[in-house]
């Protein structure tokens, strides 16, 4: 597994997984701030073959911030979420320097607050009500990890890792990123 920037080459299963409204349904939450920059990673078989991507947005330079989110829609992918979201932190953290990355989660989608549970994250509240899809409201679980807590919990120890700092993904601002909008999904 490796997590990459996008190519060309991977805008057409892209489009597929944007386009299935079920996978969409479980994993947006609210689109990102159009004034922010958004940093989607593929996430790769070591045949390079895409089957998921992570998406940082809403990011925050100065308060050295942003939200995070997974997706894994390709079953070949199944398992790989909990190795690439951790290569994905040390990156977050380690390598571009966040402090803070904040996941919101649908209360509907008990995987994907498993997945943040054991990915480290603390469940800082609940949005009530915050999301109204299908005919009805639905809250959100807001879960958020710190470098200090990414050291300790993941890491295994209160020091920077040694993660090297390299591009896995494209920046760009404004809601025209691959997968932008979209929150926690282990699959």
């Amino acid at each position: 597994m490796k997590l990459t920037p996008p190519t060309p080459e991977d805008v057409p299963v892209l489009e597929k997984w944007l386009s299935d409204k079920e996978l969409l349904d479980l994993i947006r939450i609210d689109p990102p701030r159009p004034d922010m920059p958004v940093l989607t990673t593929i996430i790769r078989l070591d045949d390079e073959t895409p089957v998921g991507w992570i998406d940082l947005f809403n990011i925050d330079h100065v308060n050295m911030k942003a939200e995070a989110g997974i997706a894994i829609p390709d079953e070949r992918g199944r398992g790989l979420a909990g190795v690439a979201g951790k290569q994905y932190l040390a990156l977050v953290f380690e390598a571009w320097g966040f402090n803070r990355i904040t996941c919101r989660i649908l209360a509907s989608n008990q995987y994907a607050i498993k997945c943040a549970e054991l990915f480290g994250f603390i469940r800082e509240g609940v949005e009530r009500q915050a999301i109204y899809r299908d005919g009805k409201f639905e809250d959100v679980i807001v879960f958020a990890m710190l470098r200090d807590d990414f050291r300790k919990k993941v890491m295994g120890h209160g020091r920077s890792s040694t993660v090297h700092p390299r591009s896995a993904g494209t920046c760009t601002t404004g809601t025209d990123s691959i997968g932008a909008s979209c929150s926690p999904s282990c699959s």
